[in-house]
């Protein structure tokens, strides 16, 4: 639901495309964790990276957060996000440290690419929107990519219904997922990441599915088979 999360389009070298706010922020291409681009920023005082979305009270939604911590104290990075009413923040004992966090804490600094992901449920009223946020904070220098918010209710589509349609284990840490239907006939299987990459292509028949090479998080699997096609949300632990 981001407009520009995987930091690709810049408009010029110091504001990603899309961003309502961007402190500090410097378009890197060297350190990037996906694509050509992400967004460095060397950190003088607490510097955001901000944006704001829609959102529907009570659905289900999945924020990711790539960062490399280049440098800094331990202390150097976190995500801080709002429920929105209007312009108005909303606090939510519920999600507050999975928003602000993690664990209402620092990101884990580690010299390499880390992973950061949650999944929330938006208050039941009183909310119609979200403002994703990453803080980067003073002596600390951050890389920031491929940063997402999915709204997880328009992942389960289906049309012309495949009879007798499964996929278990899922959510899977096993490094497969099995593919069932009552027709024997070939199911066509494609799976793209949550910016939209395609990272597996494969025709099968009720059979295992090999997903070992794919990261933890989320994942949209799109299934056809003749004439119908199903949509799910694939979750690897």
């Amino acid at each position: 639901m981001l407009t520009n999360g995987n930091l690709e389009s810049w408009d010029d070298s110091t504001t990603p495309t899309g961003w309502s706010k961007s402190e500090s922020a410097t378009q890197e291409a060297t350190t990037v964790h996906g694509g050509s681009n992400s967004a460095k920023v060397v950190a003088t005082g607490t510097r955001d990276l901000t944006q704001s979305v829609s959102v529907d009270p009570g659905e289900s939604y999945t924020i990711t957060v790539w960062y490399y911590v280049e440098s800094g104290d331990s202390k150097d990075a976190r995500i801080w996000c709002y429920w929105l009413n209007g312009t108005s923040t909303v606090t939510d004992a519920a999600t507050n440290d999975a928003l602000r966090g993690p664990a209402g804490s620092y990101l884990t600094s580690d010299t390499s690419w880390q992973q950061y992901t949650t999944t929330v449920t938006a208050p039941s009223s009183g909310v119609d929107g979200f403002r994703f946020e990453v803080r980067t904070y003073n002596g600390s220098t951050v890389y920031w990519d491929d940063l997402s918010f999915v709204d997880n209710n328009t992942l389960s589509v289906e049309n012309n219904q495949i009879e007798g349609f499964s996929m278990y284990p899922n959510p899977t840490s096993l490094g497969y997922v099995n593919i069932r239907s009552k027709s024997n006939s070939k199911l066509t299987v494609d799976i793209f990441d949550v910016l939209g990459k395609q990272v597996i292509n494969e025709t099968v028949s009720n059979k295992e599915l090999n997903v070992s090479n794919l990261n933890t998080g989320i994942y949209i699997m799109k299934v056809s088979q003749e004439n119908a096609t199903i949509t799910k949300k694939l979750v690897i632990q």
